[in-house]
């Protein structure tokens, strides 16, 4: 039970510092986390939170990063007027 209240502890925490962020700062958020293979509680509660911001926002996000229930790190990611696409 620990586990998932130190869980949703992390959550809160980091959804409100990424509230306070800009569009740009979330992008570089994501960005740094491409490739990072690592997975614990806190990443996955930082990981969900910075997916919950971003739908928080007036955005378009780009469907093959942002799925129904996951999403993916294998790309980076630009923010182009209130478009976020995958930067190739």
């Amino acid at each position: 039970m620990r586990n998932v209240n130190q869980s949703q502890d992390y959550f809160s925490e980091f959804l409100s510092r990424f509230r306070g962020y800009s569009t740009e700062e979330l992008v570089e958020c994501f960005n740094r986390e491409v490739g990072n293979l690592g997975w614990g509680n806190a990443r996955a509660a930082y990981l969900a939170a910075l997916r919950t911001a971003f739908y928080e926002r007036d955005l378009t996000l780009d469907p093959t990063v942002f799925m129904p229930g996951a999403t993916s790190y294998k790309r980076k990611i630009k923010l182009v007027c209130k478009v976020v696409a995958v930067d190739e």
